[in-house]
């Protein structure tokens, strides 16, 4: 170790002397490599599929077909809302 490390050795962390003559120093620990990092994994079952994405390409049709999106809440029977949502959905995923 040079002058400006010194190992605690009851932690084992270094001290770390950074530009001797400003007494600045910072403590370090040794480096874990990726493989050494301990990590979960949740397994998501996402179900069911949404009743916007359910809908979304029978909504696109209509809307090319020259539906007002009114006529479309009507004829899928959901809400203003998800037709709206299922519209940019579907043409998000189609681009």
């Amino acid at each position: 170790l040079s002058n400006d490390t010194h190992l605690d050795r009851v932690t084992g962390v270094r001290r770390i002397g950074f530009l001797s003559g400003l007494n600045w120093w910072a403590w370090s620990q040794y480096r874990r490599t990726f493989c050494q990092l301990p990590f979960e994994i949740t397994i998501y079952d996402p179900g069911e599929q949404p009743i916007y994405q359910k809908i979304a390409t029978k909504a696109l049709q209509l809307k090319e077909l020259g539906l007002t999106c009114s006529l479309i809440v009507h004829q899928l029977n959901v809400d203003n809302k998800t037709v709206s949502k299922a519209i940019e959905w579907i043409t998000k995923i189609e681009r």
